[in-house]
């Protein structure tokens, strides 16, 4: 499956593989927002990218599917690590961390997954 979406000791992981397409995204952000919707206070997530090959996703329809999530209120402010470690998966994390600009959400972008971890594990740093 390109996409699995699980809960693992307070962290919502999204991990992506081989090529995705508008159908995993479509599904993915499905399953995100049950999980979301069925708890109290949603927790941080981090999304790896390090299995991914391709990406055919155009920016339009990016764009098209996060703009529900862009104006939602959510229950609680989040953060979002994304892990992309070569550059098809940095430019696909660019595009979705500027589309879902949202003053609850803060995503930033690493190069693995021990640092990405780190960041979400940190008591102190800004949602």
């Amino acid at each position: 499956m390109p996409c699995q979406i699980t809960n693992d000791s307070g962290i919502i992981w999204i991990r992506l593989s081989g090529c995705v397409t508008v159908g995993d995204i479509t599904d993915g952000l499905a399953m995100l927002e049950a999980l979301e919707s069925s708890r109290e206070i949603i927790p941080p997530r981090i999304t790896d990218l390090t299995k991914v090959i391709d990406v055919d996703l155009p920016f339009d329809i990016v764009k098209r599917l996060t703009s529900h999530r862009k104006v939602r209120t959510y229950k609680n402010a989040y953060k979002a690590a994304i892990v992309a470690p070569h550059a098809i998966h940095i430019g696909f994390a660019r595009m979705f961390q500027s589309l879902m600009l949202h003053p609850q959400v803060s995503i930033v972008i690493f190069s693995d997954l021990a640092s990405a971890v780190a960041w979400i594990s940190e008591e102190n740093a800004p949602a």
